[in-house]
């Protein structure tokens, strides 16, 4: 489970997007979306999933993230006599650049767990 927390009331939203609106920082077809502050997103499938804030000019500021994640993989029986599959990983990779911080927008931290904040 991933929460994003940030400011509500129409000055941000999360928008999860496919890749090629990720890289163009539009959110025309969003995967879904959200402006309430806190959204909660439970990513159940292993792969990329791409989120931006879709107000104008956020995403290109800095205001947008990949998370990556891995399916568990069986361990190899003749290594270990149990051969259950290792827990999935969860891996956020915020995109920062120069851009962001002349911008004026907030870098995006991350604070407990997969708990990430626009502060």
């Amino acid at each position: 489970m991933t929460v994003f927390k940030y400011g509500g009331g129409g000055g941000h939203t999360v928008d999860e997007v496919k890749e090629s609106e990720y890289k163009s920082c539009t959110a025309g077809n969003s995967i879904s979306t959200d402006s309430s502050g806190e959204t909660t997103i439970t990513l159940k499938t292993a792969g990329t999933h791409y989120f931006i804030c879709s107000v104008p000019g956020h995403c290109s500021g800095g205001m947008k993230l990949v998370v990556t994640v891995k399916s568990g993989k069986a361990t190899d029986s003749s290594s270990t006599s149990t051969g259950k599959a290792s827990p999935s990983d969860v891996t956020p990779n915020t995109t920062k650049s120069n851009s962001s911080s002349a911008s004026g927008f907030p870098p995006l931290s991350q604070d407990r767990g997969s708990a990430l904040t626009f502060s």
